[in-house]
């Protein structure tokens, strides 16, 4: 019983994929049972063993697309572990999705959903908010653990994700294939990520840290360069004279100055005894 119940399953994706790709070629209007029947190869009683009518199979591709965003999401989950990772996987599978099935936007935005029927309509919106939903999840999972920017409202950030896809499969869809929406994608991407991404809190230390040492390195290059300018020449060292014990440089003072500092010096100097010969008397002067 539960393998008579798989193989319907199988069969009911099946169809659902070839009315998929029908409406692709020839547009949503166009499908019909027996188009449908023709596409798969079987005849049309087959197709009527599992779906009534028109109806429910465009319901059938719209549980089918739903079907297929689902897998994605479970895909990334398992495939990457942080959520910047799986939000850049989740782009790409999306993209890979909407290349592979180019019937989808058409479906989406067909007479056949929006005017036609309200029941419809209201599953597409029912669908995208699903998905909404489930991209908003990886966005908070991300805020949770760090790696996203806590500030960034998780659903305004799930809806801008998707409009990342949506404008540009309308290009691609419009174009007939000619505008790249991979390339697209991948440069949306990149701004998307330095908006939602959490910068890293030991590379901004070491930022920091640079900044400071480069700050010294600068100080420490204009202090040598001040004292190299103002250090006295060899020659002028080897010229500085001594008097009465003190010491200075003829290099840092001034020629005027240098003069009245002898004449001060001389003034201050004591005035020496007069010396004595063998005898014990003055010798003349």
């Amino acid at each position: 019983m539960r393998a008579r119940k798989t193989k319907t399953q199988i069969r009911q994706e099946q169809i659902a994929a070839a009315a998929l790709e029908l409406m692709a070629r020839h547009g949503p209007k166009s499908l019909n049972l027996a188009a449908l029947a023709h596409q798969i190869g079987v005849v049309p009683s087959a197709i009527y063993r599992h779906y009534p009518g028109k109806d429910a199979v465009l319901d059938a591709v719209l549980d089918l697309i739903a079907s297929r965003l689902q897998e994605n999401v479970n895909a990334v989950r398992q495939e990457e572990s942080a959520a910047p990772g799986r939000l850049r996987r989740l782009l790409a599978l999306h993209v890979h999705l909407l290349q592979n099935n180019m019937a989808i936007p058409r479906v989406v935005l067909s007479e056949e959903v929006f005017n036609a029927n309200t029941r419809r309509r209201q599953r597409v919106h029912r669908i995208i908010q699903d998905y909404l939903g489930k991209v908003a999840q990886l966005v908070r999972e991300g805020q949770q653990d760090g790696t996203l920017r806590p500030d960034v409202p998780a659903d305004t950030a799930a809806v801008m994700f998707l409009g990342l896809i949506h404008p540009a499969a309308i290009l691609w869809l419009t174009s007939n294939g000619a505008f790249n929406v991979g390339l697209h994608t991948e440069r949306a991407w990149s701004l998307f990520a330095n908006m939602i991404v959490a910068q890293p809190a030991p590379l901004a230390g070491r930022l920091h840290f640079a900044t400071v040492e480069r700050r010294q390195a600068v100080n420490t290059s204009t202090r040598d360069n001040y004292e190299n300018e103002h250090r006295p020449s060899p020659r002028n060292r080897r010229q500085s004279p001594r008097r009465s014990g003190v010491r200075w440089s003829a290099g840092r003072v001034p020629g005027a100055a240098r003069t009245a500092r002898r004449a001060a010096v001389t003034l201050q100097s004591p005035p020496q005894p007069p010396r004595e010969n063998g005898y014990g008397s003055p010798s003349p002067g």
